[in-house]
C-alpha cells in the first residue's frame, strides 16, 4: 500500500489541528475493522475511500460501528470507488493504487447500507479525473451525506 505510510506520517506530523469555530480535530491512526469505536461520540464522521479498502464481509459491521459512534443529529459523509472505475471498466486511465481497492460499490449499494440508519441528504454517482497522484487518471465514485437521528442500533 504505497500511499498509506506517507499519509499516516503526514497526519502524525500535524497532530491535533484547529478548525473553524474553535473545534479541535484529532487524528487517529487505526485499523477501522478492529478499532473500538466510542459510543455516541462524534458530530461528524468522514470516511473518504475507506469502506472500499476493506473486504465486503467486513463493511456492514464497520457501518454499524460508525452509526453507533455518531451522536444523534450527527452528519456522516462517505465516498467510495464504484464499478464505474476504469480499473473495472477498462475505459480510461487507471490509478496506480487500483489494486488496493478491495470492493468496488455497485450503483446505490452505499444507499442500501446506510438507509436503515440515516436520513440521506445527498447521494451522487460520478466519474472524475484525479490529478493528485501519479499520472492523470479517472475514478468512479459514489458519495453519500446522511444525518443520524432517532437511532435504533444497539
Amino acid at each position: 500500500m504505497g500511499g498509506i505510510p506517507s499519509a499516516i506520517n503526514k497526519l502524525r506530523s500535524r497532530g491535533d489541528l484547529t478548525v473553524e469555530m474553535g473545534q479541535a480535530l484529532t487524528t487517529i491512526v487505526a485499523d477501522i475493522c478492529k478499532w473500538h469505536w466510542p459510543l455516541e461520540k462524534f458530530d461528524l464522521i468522514v470516511a473518504t475511500t475507506v469502506l472500499d479498502h476493506i473486504i465486503l464481509e467486513e463493511i456492514p459491521l464497520v457501518v454499524k460501528r460508525m452509526i453507533q459512534a455518531a451522536k444523534d443529529d450527527a452528519l456522516i459523509f462517505v465516498e467510495v470507488h464504484t464499478i464505474d472505475d476504469p480499473a473495472l471498466t477498462g475505459i480510461g486511465p487507471v490509478s496506480e493504487f487500483a489494486s488496493e481497492i478491495r470492493h468496488y460499490f455497485r450503483w446505490n449499494e452505499l444507499i442500501d447500507l446506510f438507509r436503515p440508519y440515516v436520513r440521506i441528504l445527498r447521494y451522487t454517482d460520478r466519474t472524475e479525473w484525479d490529478y493528485d497522484h501519479g499520472p492523470p487518471h479517472m475514478h468512479g465514485f459514489a458519495t453519500l451525506l446522511g444525518k443520524v437521528s432517532e437511532k435504533e442500533i444497539q
